[in-house]
């Protein structure tokens, strides 16, 4: 798996430069295309779990009554390690409301030191937290993968602007644009098991990033890209508010500038292009992918302040 992540995250990172040099543009959605097509499945291995409930329930709760009642709350690293461990927990009690809600806490009470903060910014975006188990089939790993994006969303948007650097964010940039491409499981909520919520997840980090001043167009262009791109390749079924919330992203993208506008239109038009010869298939994922298409382009025709041009141009495409 280190090897698949490390070979696939300098492809991506390859890609990104011809973009950020000029080099690529309109055959951009393209290339992505191809390289998500082109993700391998490795066989299915057993997911490591936190198992002991009523333990990671009782610290967390201990950790919570002591940084609320102290007048300057803190936390040590040990317990901040143990509350990015929490994350992968099947439990909604101990992810959800347990080791999620505490660290949302945290921020917002700036109860981590920068060097915490930058610890847990580089930690959630390792290969066994936002990439575990992800070339495999669907798996209880997802849980992981998906609340490191959705932290590092509360992260970044608490942050002080001395704590990271320009370097940070384009790294993050990268490291999102490779999960993006990788992640096959857009599961929103999973029976006894709570809230994935994949995509809505995805959407709070982009949302974060391309709001990051010192962060170039390119990059911010790139993600968009292969936000569609992915998109368009999900044969999980995006029926929790995943398309709502993409919408509101892409909207709040495109009319940041022109060129995003015209970037998101370019996308919009190359996946029509791509339906023209598209014939329907007797199989689940493909009327997955179909509906998830619908779902997102009527997303889009409800905001407000969507460009004209694309609003007009995805009625033009919906009536036909």
């Amino acid at each position: 798996m280190a090897d698949l992540l490390s070979d696939m995250t300098k492809t991506v990172a390859a890609l990104r430069t011809q973009v950020l040099q000029g080099d690529v543009f309109g055959t951009l959605p393209k290339k992505v295309g191809q390289l998500i097509e082109q993700v391998p499945v490795q066989s299915k291995q057993p997911v490591i779990v936190p198992s002991d409930d009523v333990t990671a329930i009782g610290r967390i709760k201990e950790i919570e009554r002591r940084v609320k009642h102290s007048p300057h709350p803190a936390v040590t690293d040990e317990e901040l390690d143990f509350l990015v461990q929490q994350l992968a927990s099947t439990k909604p009690a101990v992810r959800d409301k347990g080791a999620f809600f505490l660290l949302s806490d945290l921020f917002q009470l700036k109860a981590l030191t920068d060097d915490q903060s930058r610890w847990l910014f580089n930690r959630l975006q390792a290969p066994d937290t936002m990439f575990s188990h992800i070339f495999e089939p669907q798996n209880d790993a997802i849980f992981l993968r998906s609340f490191s994006v959705m932290i590092l969303s509360s992260l970044i948007y608490g942050l002080d602007d001395t704590v990271l650097q320009v370097a940070d964010y384009e790294n993050l940039a990268l490291n999102l644009a490779v999960y993006m491409i990788l992640e096959k499981d857009g599961r929103g909520y999973v029976d006894q098991a709570g809230w994935a919520h994949t995509y809505t997840h995805i959407g709070n980090l982009l949302d974060e990033l391309i709001a990051v001043q010192d962060l170039k167009r390119a990059h911010k262009f790139f993600l968009q890209v292969v936000l569609i791109e992915a998109w368009r390749r999900m044969r999980t079924p995006l029926v929790y508010g995943e398309a709502e919330r993409m919408a509101s992203f892409l909207t709040h993208y495109a009319v940041m500038n022109q060129f995003y506008g015209r970037s998101l239109m370019m996308s919009l038009q190359n996946w029509q292009q791509s339906l023209l010869q598209l014939r329907p298939q007797e199989s689940l994922g493909f009327w997955n992918q179909w509906y998830n298409r619908s779902r997102l382009l009527e997303a889009l025709l409800l905001q407000p302040d969507l460009p004209d041009p694309i609003h007009d141009f995805i009625e033009d495409i919906t009536e036909v």
